[in-house]
């Protein structure tokens, strides 16, 4: 598969369409850009069979090499069978249901106190 397959020229350059698109820079690095204009870097890759996109943030606030260091790693993790994404929304998934369980285990309280305070 090849990588780094542009300059940053190229991606300066890009002007939105009529229709959003993508480049590719190989490695599973794209640059998105869409019909309003916004240019954004993406890691496109395959985790347990299933086709997956990440964002790798915003261009220029994310530079081609740091998204290119960024894809790289999440690429050697996924090699070794670790999702670092899926591991994102795993968390968050389970913060939500502690901040769910602990809000239902105070009201239960208050509502068993009664007035024991």
């Amino acid at each position: 598969m090849a990588k780094n397959l542009n300059k940053d020229t190229v991606y300066r350059a890009a002007k939105p369409k009529e229709k959003d698109y993508m480049i590719n820079d190989g490695g599973g690095l794209y640059m998105l850009v869409t019909k309003n204009g916004t240019r954004s870097w993406l890691f496109v890759y395959t985790f347990n069979q299933k086709r997956r996109k990440t964002s790798l943030g915003i261009y220029p606030a994310n530079t081609l090499e740091a998204s290119r260091i960024k894809a790289l790693t999440a690429a050697e993790d996924i090699a070794k069978g670790i999702n670092h994404i899926g591991l994102q929304i795993d968390v968050a998934f389970f913060i939500i249901r502690v901040r769910q369980n602990f809000k239902e285990c105070f009201v239960n309280i208050i509502k068993n106190c009664g007035g024991c305070y």
